[in-house]
């Protein structure tokens, strides 16, 4: 149609990608399937008007804030406040000037950019307002241009304050925390080498535990040269728990070794020369054996009655303070060997 061919060569060598539509229900199709910037909606359209048009773009959710332009050929205010009512953003009146369309379509267009990007922002600000980890915006001269909640109170920032902290983030760190390793520290601000993990270390004092944060730096696609997002993640139960299971994994390889060993080396004598040694010898080797299998079941014993303590826990479930005393002791008698 005439109409479509004016509309492209006007808006086609501005850098746009025209999608046309020559009826109602084709509208609302290619609407939902190309989820277009901008809609230039003709009012005049077989099968379904463009104001029906546009009430049933505005039904649809991921429509409902793409701007509709009405475009008629009617200069009556009537139609006009209909457009409007049915959700319209403006309207344009036919015969069109070049000029004046162009630019009433770039101002459009960009501003709704603009306000896909707020929504953005602000879907962003929200995440980043309630993640459980601490997010830093760093520019290339390692300077803080942002600082969520939790990596204002990682970092010991001001926690009403919601400008840029003064100075850059590694001497706001350091004087926190040890930088561990010093070899993964060395190449920063890097992106991380996946063989070292960078570490914050807060060590044990006598008001509190040691604490670890795992530091890890990503760079921003097409963001300003140099700048980087810093997350600030509290890893210290994984790491007292890599060290516990390994201190837990020592003690019980000691305990299970010894008797073993007692066991295989009086029961391999046994095999090889019974027959070479004297009764009061080979009761002696048998009660040595004896001895080790039952350090043994005390010792695997023992685990499994500490595992099945655990196991049975509800971390869900709330606990009473006043019952503390009563736990302990209860796990100490089931593992035994320790007083409370």
């Amino acid at each position: 149609p005439a109409g479509q061919l004016v509309i492209e060569s006007i808006l086609q060598d501005q850098g746009y990608q025209v999608e046309f539509a020559s009826t109602g229900k084709e509208a609302l199709k290619k609407a939902v399937d190309v989820k277009p910037d901008l809609i230039l909606l003709d009012i005049m359209l077989p099968e379904m008007d463009g104001i029906q048009v546009c009430q049933m773009l505005r039904k649809n959710g991921e429509l409902t804030k793409t701007p509709i332009v009405m475009l008629t050929a009617l200069n009556d205010r009537d139609i006009r406040i209909a457009c409007l009512d049915a959700g319209a953003d403006d309207f344009f009146t036919k015969p069109f000037d070049r000029a004046e369309l162009r630019a009433r379509v770039r101002s459009i267009t960009k501003l709704n950019q603009y306000r896909l990007l707020y929504e953005r922002n602000q879907m962003f600000s929200w995440i980043s307002e309630q993640a459980s980890d601490g997010y830093v915006l760093i520019l290339k001269d390692d300077e803080i241009s942002y600082a969520n909640p939790r990596a204002r109170f990682y970092l010991g920032l001001d926690m009403e304050k919601t400008d840029a902290p003064a100075g850059n983030f590694m001497d706001i760190a350091a004087r926190q925390y040890a930088l561990q390793p010093q070899q993964a520290w060395s190449t920063w601000p890097a992106p991380n080498d996946p063989s070292l993990v960078r570490y914050l270390v807060r060590p044990e004092s006598n008001t509190s535990h040691e604490f670890w944060i795992e530091a890890s730096v990503f760079e921003i696609p097409d963001g300003a040269p140099g700048s980087r997002i810093i997350r600030l993640r509290d890893v210290t139960a994984d790491i007292l728990n890599r060290r516990n299971t390994r201190s837990f994994g020592e003690a019980i390889n000691h305990k299970v070794r010894t008797p073993m060993t007692h066991m295989i080396s009086s029961l391999d004598l046994l095999v090889r020369h019974a027959p070479k040694f004297s009764q009061e010898e080979i009761v002696k080797l048998s009660e040595t054996a004896l001895m080790g299998a039952k350090r043994l079941y005390e010792t695997l014993d023992r685990v499994l009655k500490y595992t099945n303590v655990y196991t049975n826990v509800d971390s869900t479930e709330g606990f009473e303070l006043s019952g503390f005393k009563e736990l302990l002791e209860k796990i100490a008698s089931e593992i035994g060997d320790i007083n409370i």
